[in-house]
């Protein structure tokens, strides 16, 4: 009786065995079955599938190569303007091409960084693909016989250290002869090596923030280099004389030869002196790394003590009897320089045909290495900060109108920067974002067409923030250049002229220049302190003339020979020989202006003047013009006039 009770349960038993033998056996093939069932394209919408997987390909490319050439960015931000005291932004410009600096110092003198984490650049890629895929489609109007209803794109990057996986959610409802399909996620695999270039660059980044490998080698150019004058004591007669203009000149050139020689230990390159290996990524890898400077791109460099253009040594004249001795016999000539120097470098990292390349700064100051006041590694830390967007913030963004009074704007970009870090939070047409956790962090609304607002705000708690934006407004201009003695006014020809405005209240800086060809200047209401300048054509040489000066200082006093840090002042007569500088200040004028509401609301142009003093014919002469650039006093100068 129980034998006969047991017997279904044995055969149930076995079947289940069985079944699972046969699914562990053929389960793998019996899924791939399913798989290909899914991804099976009805021949009738084959052509729609393949034009999307094209497009798909195109702008997904096209982004991926823009974070590559772009130091992993997508969208570049532009701040700051380019002027004679200040040629840097925070971007390098390099043809078509605006390439982010890692690390830079604002105008301002503030050390910044802006290194993406690869959560924005996943995040940016996303954005380009999905605005632009649609584009590329052309919404699908040259499929004749076709109908076809879309639905919201959502796009998925997935970077991978050699490839990146692009996935395309769009839902596409589509009719043809009668019959109704469906066709919604699209993916897309590129060999490309973007996590892998950037974990690299990386290392590399961060290896310079903690080494200062390029300020090292930098200084050692200013002392190897025989026409940059350093330091030095020699027994030579005659006053050693340079001028500024032409040290820079040779400065450039030699950073333009000497940084493309640094290789990065580890890649791909011939053999090299051990002097230009930078042992920064502490592997081997399979690309290759070249470090870039032309000598056009932007060089700020600054050198003391000079007299004006003028930089020359000191012939040591004692008043001792050992010195008095000494200087029988020798000539004895002595300087040493300080330098301030800035300059960017571009890293490039390529394999298999991707470039990622990123720009950075080398700063030297007061001839040491630029101090690294924080230095953070971005690989270990990346966008943390940013992630916790923990508090919630009312955010609310109004604009001036043209009578001053405030009107609510949408889709205002908003940040929050958090010490040296700063948050993409979201756009203002969500009144209430949330805000990553920080104490008295700043708010910054950002819209094309206006300039920014930012409030000060800590966000450990709910509260509510207003930032108010000034619009722009757009004026022509032209600039008139008065002569000092006669008052004739004339249009620029040959000259360089540049003007700065300059609104410390609302922090607003802009420039102009006569060469440009769309004469167009873009100004908020407020005070201004406008500096402007005349510059005689580069390749012009006007010829500084030799004289006889003298010159008190004090100079080191050797004792017996040895020096003890003792100092002794002298006075000599030094004879500055006839030179030729390249170009030169020819007059300028720097005056305090305000516009209104109603001056920018009302008017279409503005006319700019500025004086021209003389050309320059001596040293003397150009002390005389930088001394007189306060214009305000004079007779014949102008201020700006609006026209309507």
């Amino acid at each position: 009786m129980r034998k006969a009770q047991v017997t279904p349960f044995v055969a149930i038993g076995l079947i289940v065995v069985a079944l699972v033998g046969l699914f562990l056996i053929y389960g793998d093939q019996l899924s791939k079955v399913e798989i290909l069932q899914d991804i099976v394209i009805p021949e009738e919408v084959q052509v729609i599938n393949n034009a999307v997987d094209e497009c798909i390909k195109i702008v997904s490319s096209e982004a991926l190569n823009l974070a590559g050439s772009q130091g992993g960015y997508v969208y570049v931000n532009q701040e700051g303007f380019i002027s004679p005291v200040d040629p840097f932004t925070n971007n390098l410009a390099f043809g078509n091409s605006q390439i982010p600096y890692w690390f830079y110092i604002s105008s301002n003198n503030i050390r910044k960084e802006q290194v993406p984490s690869k959560t924005q650049m996943k995040s940016q890629l996303e954005n380009y693909i999905k605005i632009n895929l649609k584009n590329c489609i052309g919404n699908f109007t040259q499929f004749e016989g076709y109908e076809v209803m879309q639905g919201e794109t959502d796009t998925d990057v997935n970077i991978g250290i050699n490839s990146v996986n692009v996935v395309v959610n769009w839902p596409l409802n589509i009719k043809y002869r009668e019959r109704n399909f469906r066709l919604e996620k699209f993916s897309q695999d590129f060999d490309v090596p973007l996590g892998k270039l950037y974990d690299l660059a990386l290392k590399i980044y961060n290896d310079e923030n903690k080494n200062y490998f390029l300020e090292e080698k930098t200084i050692d150019m200013l002392v190897v280099y025989d026409e940059i004058p350093y330091s030095e004591t020699n027994f030579n007669c005659g006053i050693k004389i340079w001028t500024r203009t032409n040290v820079e000149n040779s400065l450039r050139k030699v950073i333009s030869q000497n940084i493309p020689a640094i290789k990065v230990k580890g890649t791909n390159y011939d053999n090299v002196d051990k002097y230009f290996e930078w042992d920064a990524i502490k592997t081997k890898e399979n690309l290759d790394v070249n470090l870039m400077y032309l000598k056009d791109w932007p060089l700020q460099m600054d050198v003391f003590p000079r007299d004006g253009e003028i930089l020359k040594s000191d012939q040591v004249i004692g008043n001792d009897e050992v010195t008095r001795l000494l200087g029988s016999l020798f000539c004895i000539n002595n300087y040493h320089f300080i330098y301030d120097i800035k300059y960017p470098i571009m890293v490039v990292l390529s394999r298999d045909g991707y470039i990622f390349q990123f720009a950075t700064m080398v700063v030297v100051d007061n001839n040491l290495p630029r101090e690294n006041r924080q230095v953070r590694d971005f690989s270990n830390t990346e966008g943390k900060i940013c992630e916790a967007k923990v508090t919630p913030i009312r955010v609310n963004v109004n604009a001036y109108d043209n009578n001053g009074n405030t009107y609510p704007v949408s889709n205002a970009n908003i940040k929050y920067r958090c010490s040296t870090t700063e948050c993409e939070i979201g756009e203002s047409k969500d009144l209430v974002l949330q805000f990553p956790a920080c104490l008295n962090g700043e708010v910054i609304a950002e819209k094309e067409g206006y300039h920014f607002d930012k409030q000060i705000i800590s966000t450990n708690k709910e509260g509510s923030v207003t930032l108010n934006l000034e619009p722009l407004y757009g004026l022509d201009y032209d600039i008139v250049l008065i002569k000092k003695l006669t008052r004739v006014e004339s249009t620029p020809e040959k000259e360089q002229v540049l003007f700065n405005f300059v609104n410390e209240e609302k922090d607003y800086r802009t420039s102009v220049a006569w060469q440009e060809e769309d004469r167009k200047i873009k100004l908020i209401p407020g005070k201004y302190k406008v500096e402007s300048y005349i510059l005689d054509e580069a390749g012009v040489k006007v010829k500084i003339e030799g004289k006889k000066i003298e010159r008190c200082v004090d100079v080191p006093k050797p004792i017996l020979g040895i020096l003890f840090g003792v100092t002794d002042k002298k006075c000599v007569e030094e004879e500055i020989p006839e030179t030729e500088i390249e170009q030169v200040l020819t007059g300028g004028a720097n005056f305090e202006f305000e516009l209104t509401r109603n001056d920018l609301a009302n008017n279409k142009k503005i006319t700019l003047y500025t004086m021209i003093d003389k050309k320059p014919a001596s040293y003397d002469d150009i002390q005389d013009i930088y001394d007189g650039l306060d214009r305000r006093d004079l007779t014949a100068f102008r201020y700006p006039k609006l026209e309507k």
